[in-house]
């Protein structure tokens, strides 16, 4: 099944661009800038710097357990750790 032919020239053709297409990306860029104001608001490492020493912590068991799984060797002390842990984040 063929597409149908236009009749009427594309926009790069003629180096125009249509009233949508002006729209389309005049939306985008006020997205981009909403989005890069919102970004600049928020501090992704405030959580760490409140509680570091349970980050610490959590980092370091992550460690363990990322080497014991990838051995096949957990210990059910260890996921008792681990989920004791994750519930003071």
């Amino acid at each position: 099944m063929e597409r149908p032919l236009r009749s009427h020239p594309q926009p790069e053709q003629t180096g125009l661009e249509t009233a949508r297409e002006t729209s389309v990306e005049s939306r985008v860029t006020a997205a981009k800038q909403r989005l890069r104001a919102a970004s600049g608001q928020v501090d992704y490492f405030r959580p760490i710097r409140e509680r570091p020493l349970t980050f610490a912590g959590a980092a370091f068991v992550a460690g363990l357990l990322w080497k014991r799984l990838s051995r096949h060797d957990l210990t059910p002390g260890m996921l008792t750790l681990a989920a004791q842990l994750l519930r003071k984040l």
